[in-house]
């Protein structure tokens, strides 16, 4: 939308509606923003709640040691050899600086690089020296063991890795000067140093660093090895449960895929198989009386409609009903009290007196049947049935359009400039109409001289224009007013346009 249909639609449907609608749509970004901050919120709080679950589970800290117990079991000789690599690795942990999963990945990576177990283990401990005495922990290790891993791979020292050392340890520079003489990377290159004996240099250069005390830094993260360690074993076991298998027994893992894997199975052939279809089928078959789909849902609504409709008088009626039986029972009963005191001699009870008694009861009786209403709550749910199924039908277009007939061609108009164009086709139409031109300013070479068309029908007279215009109020049109000044506007533009400047002498 270019900005005149922008502007042109404003005019159109005014500045407050248009304030509006964009106020609506301000509201709907908001809230759809809110909906997916919200979503986000949600997803990090499961991601929490995961990663919280499997650190007090001990499974984290199960996934981690066996992976790299597996990483570290491809470089050893036999299960003795590795699990006496673990105790060190242990020992080592606990040195400032350094942690027990940092170390064991830290040697797991070195002696994937080519560097052997022994000098690995003695590159964590003079590195993690280091940093302890930098104020640094084991989050900085991962940097150092990923640059010297690098240099094992690309068999020489360049400026690049060390670089990325010193941001961690600083000191490596001058352990750069202790084992070779020098800082510069260039300069080693050219001595022919292989990459093994270089990293073996600069880690006997670090290793004649001060030896860090463990402060507070070093008791924090000892803390966080003790935990991992006591709630390792439960990981374990737990991932055990879902991987372990004995006696060709199917680990529970497989099971509960072959499981949801039976399930879809079954699933899907219960949808090919038409079960459900025929049960639905037969469940409105029921419900409407045999018919279709159409018919159950209709005679379902029927009957609960029929109920809420019915229920009321159903319940007067009940109601009414026990009141009659009750008050029938009590003037039958004084009915009979009275009979058999009447054949008692002297005791005052007339004939007469059972007669008003009998016609009491009778009265009542019939009151008390009058207030019976007539309610058949099935009879009311077939003539609502009725009712809906006569009704029934396509559900059409919405109720209440208001047709405009505007149409728009795809590429050529748009509907706002479709829209003022007809406007001013329309406003044109009703101008041609109007006889102010050809009643008022004539025609031909009379009408240039200011003779109009009433006069050459043969007016009495002239007509002057302050019998329209002007003199005060006696005019038909006040003089001074707006009206005034558009009406002559008008005139004098019809009169340049037609070519009859002479009526122009006339105001």
């Amino acid at each position: 939308m270019t900005v005149a249909e922008l502007t042109a639609k404003i005019s159109v449907v005014g500045e407050a509606a248009a304030v509006r609608a964009l106020q609506r749509v301000g509201q709907s970004a908001r809230s759809v923003g809110e909906a997916i901050r919200t979503a986000a919120d949600a997803t990090r709080l499961f991601e929490v709640a995961q990663a919280s679950f499997a650190t007090v589970t001990g499974i984290e800290a199960a996934k981690a040691y066996d992976s790299q117990v597996r990483g570290l079991a491809a470089y050893s000789r036999n299960a003795e050899e590795l699990q006496a690599q673990l105790s060190r690795l242990q020992e080592i942990a606990k040195l400032p600086g350094l942690g027990l999963k940092e170390v064991r990945q830290g040697v797991l990576q070195l002696e994937a690089a080519g560097i052997s177990a022994q000098t690995s283990e003695r590159a964590l401990m003079a590195f993690g020296n280091a940093l302890a005495l930098v104020g640094r922990g084991k989050s900085e290790l991962d940097g150092v063991i990923l640059a010297l891993g690098q240099i094992a791979s690309k068999g020489q020292i360049s400026a690049e890795e060390i670089n990325q050392i010193a941001e961690r340890v600083p000191q490596v520079r001058q352990a750069l000067v202790t084992a070779f003489g020098t800082a510069s990377t260039e300069a080693i290159q050219k001595m022919g140093i292989s990459a093994n004996d270089a990293i073996t240099r600069i880690i006997s250069a670090m290793e004649q660093l001060p030896k860090a005390t463990g402060g507070a830094i070093t008791t924090f993260e000892n803390l966080q090895d003790a935990i991992e360690r006591a709630f390792l074993p439960i990981g374990r076991g737990i991932l055990d449960i879902f991987g372990a298998s004995s006696g060709g027994a199917e680990r529970l893992i497989d099971q509960v895929g072959r499981l949801a894997q039976e399930l879809g199975n079954v699933l899907t052939a219960i949808g090919n198989s038409g079960v459900i279809q025929e049960t639905i089928d037969k469940l409105f078959r029921t419900l409407g009386g045999g018919g279709g789909y159409a018919e159950g849902f209709a005679r379902f609504a029927a009957n609960i409609l029929a109920f809420f409709s019915d229920i009321i008088p159903t319940v007067q009626n009940a109601i009414n009903t026990i009141l009659n039986v009750v008050t029938d029972s009590v003037g039958t009963l004084t009915l009979s009290i009275l009979r058999s005191l009447s054949m008692i001699p002297g005791s005052g009870v007339t004939d007469t007196a059972i007669g008003v008694a009998e016609g009491v009861l009778s009265a009542g009786s019939s009151y008390g049947q009058s207030l019976i209403q007539d309610v058949d709550m099935g009879a009311t749910a077939e003539r609502y049935f009725q009712q809906i199924m006569a009704a029934y039908g396509p559900q059409g277009l919405p109720a209440g359009l208001n047709f405009g007939g505007i149409q728009q061609n795809a590429g050529t108009t748009s509907p706002i400039s479709s829209l003022l164009g007809q406007i001013a086709n329309n406003t044109k139409t009703t101008a041609e109409a109007l006889t102010l031109r050809r009643e008022t300013l004539g025609g031909g070479q009379l009408g240039q001289l200011g003779v109009t068309a009433a006069e050459m029908a043969g007016s009495a007279g002239p007509i002057r224009m302050g019998d329209f215009m002007g003199g005060g109020n006696r005019g038909l049109i006040p003089a001074g007013t707006e009206l005034e000044r558009a009406v002559r506007s008008v005139i004098r533009d019809e009169a340049r346009r037609n070519g009859t400047p002479g009526i122009m002498k006339r105001f």
